[in-house]
């Protein structure tokens, strides 16, 4: 059989399975009341309350709150000296705002005291979990998890929830009566020496780029993105080196911004993003009657394209959350873009990003590099059994590819005449439709539709077989002279 679809899927589902494992805890954080957590590194840690601390997940729109004493107390509406008291309180508070237990309360062991977890949902507070449980000296504590846009928590949050939690511990001798803004600045040095003594380890993935190589000024990812820095922020804290995505964070920790390279995508994958994600955003900032066509705006930069929302909020003179999500095409008339999601709490507090001009012009600075662009028309070096499907598709309609010595009829199967299957060997179409010989040599790789039939031909000494209906092809012609 041919046609390995099946197996390509299964592959992913085991890889998917396999992936959902309690992340590390590799970040510490410690309030101004001597609360302290460690937590996972994709999460950005905030201290802003004595006896409890938050912890959001950019990527996954995910809010996490961990509290001990009051701030545990401001859970469940009544003072409790036990996990099960805090239960009982939480649960008396959801049946009051009218909401809903998802599931079966879940009986823990947290620091070998006994712990609940209960699955909400309610349409006064969200979707999420509430963990009750007790520090190793008995003190009790609670978090909790809530889901943005309605969107279910992943299993895996939950595991990484009760890690957080059971990490907990609450030392009097860690008080201090510093403003916020130092107690951060105490944070921030911690996890950077943290960081620094895990550096020493960690291996840097291949094609990332080290943050202390960045260009003076700018920002660069390791999928070829270059931009502008953008006032006011840093990188996350802890980060040493950038892949296709990077997180920012205010000197205050009251706004964040999320870049992620998201390559070359089909003209539906784009239609999804205007359809679908960004009603979702605009769900997060309480604009509930998102309408694409008055909501959705655009501009033009250099011939690119940048599809923007902005949350209602943004405009407002004193608002307390405000979003933006851009949609930015990196090449003009392309699908390679980037996607960029901006959260801004409290925004008066930081001029950096109460500034749309500049906000605006970050957004506009995000391009790929020359080197990258380089390397998007260099041609790409294949294997003789290379497949049509390997190298383009709607999304990536050409590619110039360069085919190796000693192709022949033995490298690969061939379907069609002119246009073929596009599970076909690129080389061997290439020679069958007498463009190289066994010298191997240069083609362009064009994506076609499917067709409902696929003849069979002999042509320059490799037969072609027949096929039925398919549902995509290639065809290969010779680069153009220069």
């Amino acid at each position: 059989m041919k046609r390995i679809c099946i197996i390509a899927v299964l592959l992913c589902l085991i890889m998917s399975i396999t992936s959902m494992a309690q992340s590390p805890l590799d970040q510490t954080i410690t309030s101004s009341g001597g609360l302290t957590v460690e937590y996972p590194s994709n999460y950005i840690g905030e201290a802003n309350e004595p006896l409890a601390v938050g912890l959001l997940n950019l990527e996954l729109g995910i809010f996490a709150i961990i509290g001990v004493d009051e701030a545990s107390y401001s859970f469940t509406g009544e003072e409790a000296q036990t996990s099960e008291e805090l239960k009982d309180g939480f649960l008396s508070i959801v049946n009051l705002l009218g909401g809903g237990i998802d599931e079966s309360i879940q009986d823990l062991v947290i620091n070998d005291r006994p712990a609940f977890l209960i699955s909400f949902d309610s349409s006064s507070i969200g979707i999420g979990y509430f963990l009750s449980f007790e520090l190793t000296d008995g003190t009790p504590a609670s978090a909790m998890i809530l889901a943005a846009g309605g969107t279910e928590v992943p299993t895996e949050i939950v595991e990484d929830l009760k890690a957080i939690a059971a990490s907990a511990t609450l030392d009097a001798s860690l008080a201090t009566t510093d403003d916020t803004a130092e107690v951060t600045s105490e944070i921030i040095t911690e996890v950077g020496d943290e960081t620094e003594d895990m550096s020493e380890v960690e291996e840097i993935p291949e094609g990332a780029i080290l943050v202390e190589d960045f260009p003076e000024g700018m920002m660069l990812t390791g999928t070829g993105l270059q931009m502008t820095t953008l006032e006011g922020f840093n990188l996350v804290p802890g980060t040493e080196y950038v892949e296709g995505s990077l997180g920012l964070v205010s000197s205050n920790f009251q706004n964040t911004v999320i870049l992620v390279d998201m390559g070359e995508l089909t003209d539906e994958d784009r239609a999804i993003y205007a359809q679908s994600a960004v009603p979702m955003i605009a769900l997060m900032s309480g604009n509930e009657s998102f309408d694409a066509e008055t909501d959705l705006q655009e501009m033009d930069v250099d011939g690119r394209n940048i599809t923007y929302y902005a949350s209602p909020d943004v405009a407002e003179s004193d608002p307390e959350i405000g979003l933006y999500y851009f949609i930015v095409e990196l090449i003009p008339d392309s699908n390679r873009i980037a996607t960029v999601q901006v959260m801004m709490i409290e925004p008066d507090g930081d001029v950096a990003a109460t500034n749309q001009d500049q906000l605006m012009e970050f957004i506009q600075s995000i391009e790929l590099t020359e080197e990258a662009i380089a390397e998007m028309n260099a041609p790409q070096l294949v294997e003789c059994g290379a497949q049509g499907s390997s190298v383009t598709d709607e999304a990536n309609a050409m590619t110039l590819v360069t085919c190796p010595a000693g192709c022949d009829s033995t490298s690969g199967s061939l379907w069609g005449t002119e246009v073929y299957t596009d599970d076909s060997s690129i080389c061997v179409a290439a020679i069958h439709m007498g463009l190289i010989d066994e010298a191997g040599g240069e083609v362009v790789v064009n994506y076609a539709k499917g067709q409902d039939e696929y003849v069979s031909t002999e042509l320059n000494g490799i037969v072609s077989s027949e096929y039925g209906s398919w549902g995509a092809s290639f065809t290969v012609s010779a680069p153009e002279s220069e």
